[in-house]
C-alpha cells in the first residue's frame, strides 16, 4: 500500500511539474509580472496621479523632510527623495530643466568637494523622458554620490518629478542599477483633477 500511494505522489508531482513547464522561446508575462510585483512595492505620490516602484524592504521616511515623497533602503545605505512638480503652479520662465538644475545647485551650496561623476545624460523611454546627472559631495565626515534625476511624462505634461538618490560612493555599481530602476518605473497613474 505504502509502495502504491508513493507511486501516485510521485506521478502527481511529474504531472504537476510538466503542466506548467512553457516551451523554451515563450515567456509568461503574468509569472514575471507576479515576481516583479513580489520584489516590489508600488508607492503612490500623495496626489495619487503618480507611482513608482520601490524595492521590497525599502521603507517610507516618516520624519520631516523637505521631499513630496522618501524611502530608505533596508540598509540605510541608499535613499530616494522625490520632488513632484505642477507646471501651473511654476513661473512662465520656469521649465523642467531649470527645476532639475535648481535642485542641482541647491545641494552643490551645501556640500564640499561638489563634483562631476557622470554628466547630464537625457534618454527618451517613450512614455517618458529621463534627465540624469550624478555628483559627488561630501557632508561632515563623509562622501556621497547624488544622483539627480528628471521625470517628464510624455502623456502628462502638467507634472514632472525630480528625483534626488543618495549612494554610497564604494557600493556605487550596486546601487545605480537599483536607483536607476526605481527612476525608470514612474508612471502616470491618472490624469484625473488636471
Amino acid at each position: 500500500m505504502k509502495k502504491f500511494v508513493l507511486a501516485v505522489a510521485i506521478t502527481s508531482l511529474t504531472v504537476v511539474g510538466c503542466a506548467a513547464e512553457k516551451p523554451p522561446n515563450s515567456t509568461n508575462t503574468s509569472i514575471l509580472e507576479e515576481q516583479k510585483d513580489s520584489l516590489h512595492q508600488s508607492v503612490t505620490l500623495a496626489n495619487g496621479l503618480i507611482e513608482l516602484q520601490f524595492p521590497v524592504g525599502w521603507y517610507k521616511n516618516e520624519s520631516e523632510h523637505p521631499y513630496d515623497l522618501q524611502y530608505f533602503s533596508k540598509n540605510q545605505n541608499m535613499n530616494t527623495g522625490v520632488f513632484l512638480y505642477k507646471s501651473e503652479d511654476l513661473s512662465k520662465q520656469s521649465t523642467p530643466q531649470r527645476i532639475f538644475e535648481r535642485q542641482i545647485d541647491d545641494l552643490k551650496s551645501k556640500r564640499k568637494n561638489f563634483t562631476i561623476i557622470e554628466p547630464k545624460q537625457t534618454e527618451n523611454l517613450g512614455d517618458k523622458t529621463i534627465t540624469t546627472a550624478v555628483y559627488s559631495g561630501e557632508r561632515n565626515v563623509s562622501r556621497y554620490y547624488y544622483k539627480f534625476t528628471l521625470v517628464e511624462f510624455a502623456d502628462n505634461r502638467e507634472q514632472f518629478l525630480v528625483a534626488l538618490q543618495v549612494a554610497i560612493p564604494s557600493e556605487w555599481s550596486q546601487s545605480q542599477p537599483i536607483l536607476e530602476e526605481i527612476t525608470r518605473s514612474a508612471r502616470v497613474v491618472s490624469s484625473a483633477g488636471l
